[in-house]
């Protein structure tokens, strides 16, 4: 059939068309063939006429009938799947753009949407023009030819902006000796923000932030700029016309009104036009005089490193020039009386456009949670689908925005009194603070205050919708679509990292030796008062005896085994000495890092409750300046007792809970202080040269040998590695604080109903069942509260208080520990790989020892 198609100049695909659109000549009709053989072992065939009813019969008689039914029939599915493509095309264009705003259901759910009146304001837009208002510039933006001038001159006014958000934070940092901060002052900026006045709210100004905190608020406010940009300020707006076919595109009636768009709402002042304008005089300036450098004339080489000096060296030269304008333009934005009109401030309609997410908002685990080790792809962030934030995601972006604004009140204020002089900074900072920073005045940041505190009651009274939910066995925990089994996947995490730690520290750290004897909890002293500068443990007289050449262990074993010394020393020649070889020294600290990566998801896991991320980092082996170490012996047992930084709140207990490491994790770790930290300073020293060779490590146990401290991120990624070294559900910090919170209310709390006889203080048959069972429910209660960082707690500085709150706590914490290891059974299968690893290395040893005797038996060695 084939050659006989070719040899009329006939294609298969006219047949193909002829049935989809019935229009043609059909090249062969469908018919049944019987075989059968032939001579020669070859097969013929002949055709089959088939008996069926009488329809068939006419079909068969009359094939253009048959053609015409099946294109009727392809027609009609057609239609079918069209229809369906086109309701999905719908849905798609529906959830492009911000829902309509009529459903009364939806009104008495999401109330504080109607407060702040945001559905009715961004009604039609499309989900990717809001978040592409605000998105800032990236470098990759320079190569497109389009945006390539717009992009640098935003690029270059944000670098001229985090100049000065910096400035301004070194003003109010106890960081930086140039700090102009009081506390009268402090009290000044929070004197008219939200809640003041009301009991417990009258905290001062926080001084203290976070890198990762700071940068995030750094980040809102640059948003800010470029928002008002895009939408108010560059010529033709940001934001598409809902008219014509987008307004049909968008499933509404034509005669419909929507309401103007941002841009048309939007007033800025004049003095916030002239400010932005003052802005891009200056970047104009800058660009004449660069062109003027370039037409100047000489070498090419000549003019590209004066444009690389210019642009590049000097950047910071840029910045300030820029930042007196940039200045202006945050305070006219901040100094705006509105009126009933919110959204006429740019400030207003930018907090309305962060309002929308493009998918699961308040926890960075919710990206991963369709991400599994079944080797699945990650969902590609999609900007045409929007959902509105939680209440309380969005309450922390509000308080960004307020908490940057006192900051820059703060730094214009101190501006401005170089002139005036230092007498008229805090008349100054109460006379914006009380015109424009309070909530009773119809102000930008007056709404945004007022809408705080409604957001802070709907915070208090909602229900997350995001719960942990359990199985009906309560063996598996379902959260932001993770699945945990508590028994089986978390003893699995805690055992794989075990192993690999204990592994790195016997056969790498500790350099395969099996003379050397690890420290234990049970043999150790520690005073929890002593307060001494670098003390700890380690100092305690009482571990003296103990502790006898500990230090310098390792120093001897590289000294007492050649192939150490081969390997951390090389012969220099020219010197005729040995020097260290700082490959060497380089792959030694790698495996201390991958040791450390180990420890911190244990210590993340096995205590509960688990310690956050950002406490982990604060994590001290000896005693600063300022304050206690974290790791602490009492009773005989490793307890880490993370401390908050900022000390000079005396009402700050909800992050001060005691976490009890398990004893075979806990030696781990003392052996690594006690044996490799000196080894690692003897390293960093002989790398250092002249007099500015360090004394001592960094006190932060997470660091790196040059004191280079951790950050959140590695936390983060050492947590996700490890579950997937375990072959377990991947999450993240965050996630696990949310499902241990959980894990405390389901698993834990029974076994304390049931194992807390000691706390009854009436006989049973004095006390109703009712009222014993309310007692305990309350202590549960007040344990979630403390575990979960949200539990108040009275000043310490009140006579006798702070015995009885940390003894409390410390017990508390013990009990939770004991609980947590029981249900676990981590205490038992850590033995047990302990035992089996440690088996293992002697059978090693053995059979290294065995080896040369055998080779001296048979005449091979020596």
């Amino acid at each position: 059939m084939v050659a006989h198609i070719v040899t009329h100049g006939r294609r298969p695909l006219e047949h193909r068309r002829t049935l989809e659109c019935g229009s043609g000549q059909l090249l062969w009709q469908e018919c049944t063939l019987q075989t059968y053989s032939t001579s020669r072992n070859r097969i013929d065939y002949f055709v089959v006429a088939e008996e069926g009813p009488e329809e068939t019969e006419v079909a068969r008689s009359s094939p253009s009938r048959a053609v015409d039914r099946d294109r009727a029939d392809r027609e009609l599915l057609l239609l079918m799947l069209e229809n369906l493509e086109e309701v999905n095309r719908g849905l798609k264009r529906l959830a492009a753009r911000v829902e309509k705003y009529c459903h009364a259901d939806w009104y008495q759910t999401e109330t504080w949407l109607t407060i702040t009146g945001f559905p009715m304001y961004l009604q039609g837009l499309r989900n990717a023009e809001i978040y592409s208002s605000y998105r800032l510039p990236r470098m990759d933006d320079l190569k497109e030819e389009e945006d390539k001038e717009e992009a640098g001159d935003l690029l270059c006014i944000l670098s001229a902006a985090e100049s000065l958000f910096r400035d301004a934070y070194r003003l109010v940092s106890d960081e930086y000796p140039g700090r102009q901060m009081t506390p009268q002052r402090a009290r000044v900026l929070s004197g008219f923000t939200a809640g003041a006045g009301e009991k417990g709210n009258d905290a001062a100004f926080r001084c203290f932030m976070d890198e990762s905190t700071l940068v995030g608020y750094f980040r809102k406010m640059k948003e800010l700029l470029v928002y008002y940009y895009r939408v108010a300020y560059r010529e033709g707006g940001h934001f598409s016309q809902r008219s014509g076919p987008i307004r049909a595109a968008a499933g509404v009636d034509e005669d419909e009104e929507f309401p103007p768009l941002p841009e048309d709402i939007i007033r800025p002042t004049v003095e916030q036009r002239n400010a932005m304008d003052a802005i891009f005089a200056e970047l104009r300036k800058l660009k004449l005089g660069n062109a003027r450098n370039r037409e100047s004339g000489g070498s090419k080489k000549a003019q590209v490193a004066e444009e690389e000096e210019r642009w590049g060296l000097g950047e910071n030269e840029i910045d300030e020039m820029l930042k007196p304008a940039v200045r202006e333009f945050y305070m006219q934005l901040i100094c705006h009386t509105v009126g009933s009109q919110a959204f006429q401030s740019p400030v207003l309609s930018f907090c309305a456009m962060i309002s929308r997410t493009t998918g699961f908002a308040g926890d960075q685990s919710k990206t991963q949670a369709d991400k599994r080790l079944e080797s699945l792809v990650r969902v590609e962030r999609n900007e045409e689908v929007g959902i509105w934030h939680e209440a309380g995601v969005y309450n922390s972006s509000l308080s960004a925005l307020v908490w940057m604004a006192q900051l820059l009140i703060f730094e214009g204020a101190c501006y401005y009194k170089d002139e005036h002089g230092d007498q008229t900074l805090r008349a100054e900072l109460e006379t914006l603070c009380g015109q424009f920073m309070n909530c009773e005045h119809e102000t930008a940041f007056g709404f945004i205050l007022q809408w705080q505190l409604y957001l802070a009651t709907v915070r208090r009274s909602a229900i997350s919708p995001w719960q942990p939910r359990w199985s009906f066995d309560y063996q598996e925990l379902t959260y932001l679509g993770i699945t945990l089994h508590v028994t089986n996947h978390i003893p699995q995490l805690i055992l794989t990292e075990y192993r690999r730690a204990y592994d790195i520290l016997h056969d790498t750290l500790l350099f395969g030796a099996k003379d050397i004897k690890m420290i234990k909890a049970h043999q150790l002293y520690d005073d929890l008062d002593a307060e001494r500068f670098g003390g700890s443990w380690t100092t305690d007289p009482r571990n003296a005896k103990l502790l006898a050449g500990v230090r310098e262990m390792l120093v001897r074993k590289i000294w007492q085994r050649p192939d150490l010394q081969r390997r951390f020393f090389t012969d220099d020649e020219a010197k005729k000495k040995k020097q260290l070889d700082q490959k060497s020294v380089n792959a030694y600290e790698t495996k201390v890092q991958e040791f450390l990566e180990a420890f911190a998801t244990l210590v993340q896991i096995s205590p509960m409750p688990p310690p956050r991320a950002s406490e982990l980092l604060l994590t001290t082996c000896t005693n600063t300046r300022s304050q206690r170490r974290s790791l602490l012996l009492w009773d005989h047992k490793l307890m880490l007792h993370i401390r908050p930084n900022n000390s000079s709140e005396q009402t700050i207990w909800d992050d001060d809970i005691p976490r009890f490491i398990p004893a075979d994790i806990a030696e781990l770790i003392l052996t690594f202080i006690a044996m490799v930290q000196p080894l690692r300073l003897v390293f960093r020293r002989m790398t250092e040269s002249g007099a500015s060779r360090a004394t001592a490590l960094s006190p932060y146990l997470f660091s790196n040998m040059d004191g280079t401290e951790w950050q959140a991120e590695t936390l983060s990624r050492c947590l996700s590695q490890s579950c997937i070294r375990a072959k377990v559900p991947e999450f993240q910090d965050t996630w696990w604080q949310e499902a241990a919170a959980s894990i405390i209310v389901v698993k834990l709390a029974p076994r304390w109903r049931a194992g807390l006889p000691h706390l009854k203080t009436e006989a049973p048959e004095e006390k109703a069942p009712k009222e014993e069972a309310t007692e305990l429910e309350g202590q549960v209660v007040d344990q979630v509260q403390a575990y979960t960082h949200s539990s108040p707690t009275p000043d310490r500085l009140y006579a006798g208080t702070a015995t009885v709150e940390t003894d409390t706590a410390l017990h508390r914490a013990h009990r939770t520990s004991e609980s947590w290891r029981g249900l676990l059974n981590i205490d038992h299968l850590l033995a047990e790989v302990k035992i089996s690893r440690g088996r293992k290395r002697a059978q090693a040893g053995e059979r290294e020892e065995a080896g040369p005797v055998k080779r001296t038996r048979i005449g091979s060695f020596g």
